[in-house]
């Protein structure tokens, strides 16, 4: 199956790796540009864990043995890879999204045990800080950087999509989906939207696209990558059940 990719360029992102080792042909159209930002470091001394909502939360971060000591809570497997690559040494990769890392959190962190520092973006879907203050945790947060839509597709993806090269589109953020649907109207590419099979993390992430009229709209059991390659890989043997 050809597959437009739409999450923003990360050269650690294995996503693409892995739906072409399942024999997918993965086509890079990005819909977000990632812009780091300065932040302000804070004293290390009263913190107990970091978490890390994404790969590019933690680009910008400045290690240094004092914040390598300490638990890295990462959301999802591709952020735990980036905190291995900082220097982090303890390492809790989550799978099912930020709002069943809190959960964790709560279970392995102490309210009373010293403040979390909590790296995100300008733009988050849930707010992990927020739901730890909840639940009595003193959280310090830091937004190291930012998300910006592209102006207008790349003529290569106005090409695939207008030919209808590509089989499906695959949607990771509700942000992202909105872009989507937003650059589709923009290029006068709206109808693409009804023939493409559209694949999202989440029920969250597919609301923009049933609004705009999509009709073929798979999501997971669960919002993890690997459930949802594996869907990818379950509607092409539907498709094709004898191949």
């Amino acid at each position: 199956m050809r597959l437009l990719l739409t999450r923003p360029f990360d050269p650690d992102d294995m996503l693409g790796e892995l739906l072409e080792a399942h024999g997918h042909q993965a086509v890079r159209a990005p819909l977000l540009k990632i812009e780091p930002l300065s932040f302000e470091v804070i004293d290390t001394s009263g913190l107990q864990a970091i978490i890390a909502t994404s790969a590019n939360a933690l680009r910008a971060l400045d290690p240094s043995p004092a914040l390598m000591a300490l638990p890295l809570y990462a959301v999802g497997p591709a952020t735990g890879r980036m905190g291995s690559v900082k220097g982090f040494t303890r390492v809790v990769s989550g799978d099912s999204g930020a709002a069943a890392l809190t959960a964790v959190l709560e279970t392995d962190l102490d309210p009373g045990g010293g403040a979390v520092l909590y790296l995100r973006g300008e733009d988050i879907a849930f707010d992990m800080g927020a739901a730890l203050t909840f639940r009595g945790f003193y959280v310090h947060s830091r937004i190291t950087y930012r998300a910006q839509p592209i102006e207008s597709f790349n003529q290569e993806t106005i090409s695939e999509l207008g030919a209808g090269t590509v089989n499906g589109v695959v949607l990771l953020s509700p942000r992202i989906a909105q872009v989507y649907v937003n650059l589709l109207r923009q290029s006068h590419l709206l109808e693409a939207i009804k023939s493409l099979a559209h694949y999202c993390l989440s029920e969250r992430v597919a609301a923009p696209l049933g609004a705009a009229g999509a009709k073929l709209i798979r999501v997971p059991s669960r919002p993890d990558v690997q459930e949802l390659v594996a869907l990818i890989d379950a509607s092409v043997t539907h498709s094709n059940p004898t191949a």
